[in-house]
């Protein structure tokens, strides 16, 4: 059995429940690349699609490395510079809040089985503008992606 639906539910709490990450810090984490529009908030932490490598780990089994499609998603009001740069400003604080939580855990509280250390990729930074509730607005989307690789049987 693999270990990318399991190990994306326990990144996904993991990430929740960390400071500056929770709901009550304004911020939402979800488990999709794609959310709808009316799930789309002003700052989140979107865990994407997945690739598996696998290779064999030993005379007991294989290695599996996934590879999660992250992004890191602000959205500030406004038409001009100063409304992107807060948009960059806050996903990069978002992306650096996510990076530092899995570097100082890189189990995600043993969300995946060992050796389970997860690592962080920084991507590119793609700006929009955006109409958000009827008003211009910057979106930023900080990609990153993160990876582990268990032993499984």
């Amino acid at each position: 059995m693999g270990t990318i639906a399991a190990g994306k539910a326990g990144i996904r709490q993991f990430l929740q429940a960390t400071e500056g990450l929770r709901d009550t810090d304004g911020v939402t984490v979800r488990s999709t690349g794609n959310p709808l529009p009316a799930e789309m908030t002003t700052a989140m932490i979107l865990l994407g699609s997945a690739t598996i490598a696998y290779e064999q780990a030993g005379l007991a089994g294989r290695a599996e490395t996934p590879t999660v499609s992250c992004w890191a998603v602000a959205v500030k009001p406004g038409s001009g510079e100063d409304a992107l740069d807060a948009a960059r400003d806050a996903a990069e604080a978002l992306y650096s809040l996510a990076s530092d939580a899995l570097a100082s855990d890189p189990t995600a509280a043993s969300s995946v089985p060992p050796p389970g250390r997860i690592t962080v990729v920084a991507g590119g930074l793609e700006e929009s503008p955006v109409d958000w509730d009827g008003a211009a607005a910057y979106r930023v989307d900080r990609a990153f992606s993160i990876s582990w690789t268990s032993h499984i049987t």
